[in-house]
């Protein structure tokens, strides 16, 4: 089962990459059936069946990255800092 659906709203990223805003379509998670989310190129940026990863707001996920866990909020700020964390499983997760 599908947790969501490319809408047909778009955008057009400083790359020239359009990016389609994405709508679930199950409730799972923190994510409620119908809750729009961000932005991603395709269904190749964001797993449809493994895990709960939700790309929210003005977010906008394009090119090699496949999200599969975790939620994926707006830029980084000029000057912000990232912090790595490593989680029990060995997967490094940024905050």
């Amino acid at each position: 089962m599908k947790k969501y659906k490319l809408t047909k709203k778009s955008i057009t990223n400083i790359f020239g990459i359009k990016l389609f805003q994405i709508q679930a379509t199950v409730s799972f998670g923190l994510v409620v059936k119908g809750e729009l989310g961000g932005y991603i190129e395709s269904e190749k940026n964001l797993s449809q069946v493994s895990g709960n990863a939700w790309v929210y707001g003005d977010a906008r996920v394009y090119g090699k990255i496949k999200c599969k866990v975790g939620f994926y909020f707006g830029f980084l700020y000029k000057g912000e800092k990232i912090k790595k964390i490593k989680s029990e499983d060995g997967i490094l997760l940024r905050k």
